[in-house]
């Protein structure tokens, strides 16, 4: 075998020994097969055949004028031609594959038992060129030494053949086929690391959110509560109008009384003196109570009540009425400056009760989870303070007489402790905004 590739005028591969001397005399015939020897002329035929369908030109060359160099040289050129258009093809048997319909032709050729004049019609023009190219193929198989094969060999090739091409196909479905066993070995499996990732990243995500959550929450706690409180505002001005400029009242307030002891006589508690408003109907249970409030009631089974059923049931701290002068003669709407009216419970009086042996003057309502609290003023307007000081002087949970005494000890306003309140301590006048329980 000759391999130079470098020179592509000379040949790369040589034929048997044939096909070398059927192509010489056919060269020498000018390709008439006619003047081929007879004993060469099969072999002639066919190599024609090929030729033909490699385009190859069957025209001896022009150069030399000594025929037999002319038709050495021509064999040599024709067999180079031949072997560098066969290398032109991709032969790689993954990339060969029939169109469609010859595809269809091959197989309508075979049903036929390959003769093309029983094909249809419309494939017999494939089926006749296909069966031409198939005989091409139809020569004794060789040897590696150039001996034809024996029966017995040939039979062989035949069945190792077919058992490769049957390997084949089978290694190709098995690609296609789904096993089932393998899928379920390959299945993914959680494991410790991704249960620790997933409870991290929960972690992470808790942390960032609940924050935001938290604060929607209070915000949204604190517009129902200003929202209650501005209801309420229309409800002391109507009792107002229908009583003098009265504020609600239950009954006599006299100073040095009890005023925290809700849910007993109405001349021991100023929550019954709020609770006027939702007995004469001017407001509702659910107008009284607020959100932050976990202990609140909204609604009321008894007509005849007049006041609520226990402390903590209590969510807004009233104007302390317990000896305050002008209650009932409206002064308290014409005060000098707006006074404290209504409030979020009482952080003061709420410890006061529990027991508690020192108070935080400076804390604020326990409904907004001391952030701060909503007000309600005399002039009726509504508003959040995140502080219990409606001015620099005033403290909304304490008597002008005990704030002054604590300013005395400057403490005030950095959050010093009190002595706890009693529960019968009373404004020292109108403008004093002081509230309770």
């Amino acid at each position: 075998m000759i391999d130079d590739r470098s020179n592509p005028n000379l040949p790369s591969e040589k034929l048997a020994y044939e096909d070398a001397e059927a192509l010489d005399r056919l060269v020498a015939a000018d390709f008439n097969l006619d003047q081929v020897d007879p004993d060469f002329r099969s072999r002639a035929e066919r190599l024609m055949r090929v030729l033909g369908m490699l385009d190859v030109p069957l025209t001896p060359a022009s150069g030399s004028s000594d025929s037999a160099n002319r038709t050495a040289c021509t064999c040599d050129e024709l067999v180079a031609c031949c072997v560098n258009r066969i290398r032109e093809f991709d032969v790689n048997p993954e990339h060969v594959q029939l169109s469609p319909a010859d595809e269809d032709a091959l197989e309508a050729l075979v049903q036929a038992n390959m003769d093309p004049s029983r094909v249809a019609s419309g494939m017999r023009d494939r089926a006749a060129h296909q069966a031409r190219v198939l005989s091409l193929l139809d020569t004794a198989p060789m040897s590696r030494s150039g001996d034809p094969l024996s029966e017995t060999s040939r039979e062989q090739l035949i069945t190792r053949t077919l058992a490769t091409i049957t390997q084949s196909i089978e290694s190709q479905q098995d690609r296609l086929r789904f096993n089932a066993n393998e899928r379920r070995r390959e299945r993914p499996r959680l494991r410790m690391g991704d249960l620790i990732s997933v409870a991290a990243l929960l972690l992470i995500a808790g942390a960032v959110i609940w924050p935001v959550l938290s604060t929607m929450r209070q915000s949204g706690r604190q517009a129902a509560c200003l929202a209650n409180l501005n209801a309420i505002a229309g409800a002391f001005s109507r009792y107002a109008n229908d009583n003098r400029e009265a504020v609600p009242m239950a009954s006599a307030s006299l100073g040095g009384t009890p005023w925290w002891n809700v849910g007993s006589r109405p001349e021991e508690s100023n929550s019954a003196n709020l609770y006027t408003l939702k007995r004469v109907k001017y407001a509702s249970m659910d107008q009284l109570a607020c959100a932050g409030n976990p202990d609140a009631v909204r609604s009321c089974n008894g007509e005849s009540k007049r006041d609520w059923d226990q402390f903590p049931q209590v969510s807004f701290s009233f104007m302390n009425l317990f000896g305050r002068v002008g209650a009932s003669t409206g002064a308290v709407w014409h005060t000098t400056r707006p006074v404290v009216l209504l409030a979020d419970r009482s952080s003061v009086v709420v410890n006061a009760r529990r027991g508690a042996r020192f108070i935080d003057v400076m804390e604020n309502s326990p409904n907004h989870a001391g952030l701060g609290q909503n007000v309600l003023l005399s002039d009726l307007s509504a508003r959040w303070l995140n502080t219990p000081m409606i001015t620099s002087d005033d403290n909304i949970w304490l008597p002008q007489s005990l704030e002054n005494a604590i300013r005395q000890a400057q403490q005030m306003h950095r959050g010093g402790k009190a002595q706890p309140l009693r529960g019968v301590e009373t404004p020292d006048d109108a403008a004093d905004g002081f509230v309770c329980p």
